[in-house]
């Protein structure tokens, strides 16, 4: 199956695209590391998949509605 294939599928079926789907995984992961850990958010943000704090800010914001530092105050 080719990659085009793959996310014509993947899309179809989950009403979502597979990176979507992926950046939902990763702030998941991050998530639970905000709570269960003291590590910096920066560590959190490299530890779930992202390479810049910006893009990871910038997910966590889209996914959750709010940024990792109110989530961690906010659910810790």
């Amino acid at each position: 199956m080719s990659v085009t294939s793959f996310c014509n599928y993947f899309k179809r079926s989950t009403k979502k695209t597979y990176v979507d789907f992926l950046d939902e995984v990763r702030i998941c992961y991050a998530c639970n590391l905000l709570m269960e850990s003291d590590k910096p958010v920066l560590q959190v943000g490299y530890e779930s998949g992202y390479n810049t704090m910006a893009n990871f800010h910038k997910q966590f914001l889209k996914v959750k509605g709010v940024t990792p530092l109110q989530y961690r105050k906010w659910f810790s």
